[in-house]
């Protein structure tokens, strides 16, 4: 059906193994679960919801873990290079408005919901006919990433829109590349928006980060790249951090807080610079890449069944996560279940900050949970980065060895008539 071209809606809905559930009867009459039971009882449920398999010959796929990494590495390479095609084709073509292309990981998100990731990767061509079909693409442009064909290597070439005697590769912006007062930023989930010319920085603008002091690109469609190279940064020893709090945490001693030197506030405080979104983004993307790669290491559970937060979804498909949960990571492990909870630093100041959901959640467990966080030190720093994993502050021993920075209240009340 993939390579046909026909729907795969039978395939996604068997996706998610509906109805392969454990014998009810075994509860009662086997102390264990041999690999020979277990094996007998998946082809038994393939046999009554699969199709007869055909007597032609049969087509070998690859590993479905590889295929899937391949595609999704072929999606955050070519949406740079599409970007910037799409914006050189429409200044060239005189277009006022083109469709503006989502971001790597959104983009991921909707190929997975259509299971296109499944069976061999993704080639650029694919992808360009794709994007084509779900109206991300100009219409007038010619559905191909082969700049000759897009006309935009000859001169003298005349695309769609442009009057006679302004064709590509005359006047004074022939040969120019990305930018030029453009802007083609990546786009929300949910449909193709537009692009239209005007102000901005051009797409190829964007912060960076320094990981053992080189510089990495913090924008979306980069942050799979960091997040791998983060990864691929670990040493064994960090790998080997014990995956709970050890020993009591030491008495901290109060620290005075000075004023960075920002613009004063109102009541004697301060305000300080407000943070690069971007950088900010990448810094938590690193933390909890070394966390998942921690988790692994420890429990034998890959990133794919334990990483929920929103930030999994610029390195894996599956979903996009939920920040509501309060959580980055949980592990089931026998009869208890383990919430883990990141803060990452480029420095290793010892200060963490939990947010609403995570006061929530941490405030509220059952007795088989346990809530740990999970600060990341110097987490772009080889030599420098440590793994260290902190006590739930609403459990026993509570505060113990934390120091109270703030007591901020945030309350809501009704106006009387």
């Amino acid at each position: 059906m993939h390579r046909s071209g026909g729907s795969l809606a039978g395939y996604l809905r068997l996706r998610s193994l509906p109805g392969l559930e454990p014998d009810p009867r075994w509860h009662t009459s086997r102390w264990t679960l041999s690999p020979e039971l277990l094996h007998a009882h998946a082809e038994a449920w393939a046999a009554s919801r699969l199709p007869v398999p055909s007597r032609r010959r049969r087509v070998v796929l690859r590993p479905l873990r590889e295929v899937r990494e391949a595609s999704i590495g072929a999606v955050h390479r070519s949406l740079p290079r599409l970007r910037g095609l799409i914006e050189e084709w429409a200044r060239r073509a005189g277009c006022a408005s083109v469709p503006v292309l989502p971001g790597a990981s959104d983009l991921v998100q909707e190929l997975d919901a259509e299971g296109l990731l499944d069976f061999e990767p993704l080639t650029s061509p694919v992808l360009v006919r794709w994007l084509a079909a779900h109206g991300y693409w100009p219409e007038e442009m010619p559905a191909t990433d082969r700049r000759g064909e897009l006309g935009l290597d000859a001169a003298g070439v005349q695309l769609p829109g442009q009057r006679p005697g302004d064709a590509a590769g005359s006047g004074s912006d022939a040969g120019v590349g990305l930018g030029a007062g453009l802007q083609l930023g990546a786009g929300a989930g949910g449909g193709a928006g537009t692009w239209t010319g005007g102000g901005g920085r051009s797409a190829g603008a964007g912060s960076s980060v320094l990981l053992n002091g080189t510089s990495l690109p913090t924008r979306p469609d980069e942050l799979r790249a960091l997040a791998r190279a983060v990864a691929a940064d670990l040493t064994a020893e960090q790998l080997a951090t014990p995956a709970h709090p050890v020993g009591g945490m030491s008495p901290v001693m109060a620290r005075t807080r000075r004023s960075s030197g920002a613009t004063g506030g109102g009541a004697g405080g301060y305000r300080a610079s407000p943070p690069d979104q971007d950088k900010s983004i990448a810094v938590g993307l690193a933390g909890e890449t070394v966390v998942g790669a921690w988790l692994r290491e420890q429990f034998g559970v890959p990133e794919e069944t334990s990483w929920k937060s929103s930030l999994r979804s610029h390195v894996i498909a599956g979903g996009p996560g939920d920040d509501r949960l309060g959580y980055d990571f949980r592990i089931h492990d026998g009869e208890r279940t383990y919430l883990y909870e990141v803060k990452a630093s480029v420095g290793s100041s010892g200060e963490i900050t939990l947010g609403d959901s995570e006061v929530e959640r941490a405030s509220h467990l059952s007795p088989e949970e346990t809530y740990i966080i999970v600060y990341v030190s110097d987490v772009l720093s080889r030599e420098r980065r440590r793994i260290t994993p902190l006590p739930n502050p609403f459990g026993a021993p509570g505060l113990a060895g934390y120091e109270l920075l703030s007591t901020r209240m945030r309350l809501r009340f009704t106006l009387s008539g």
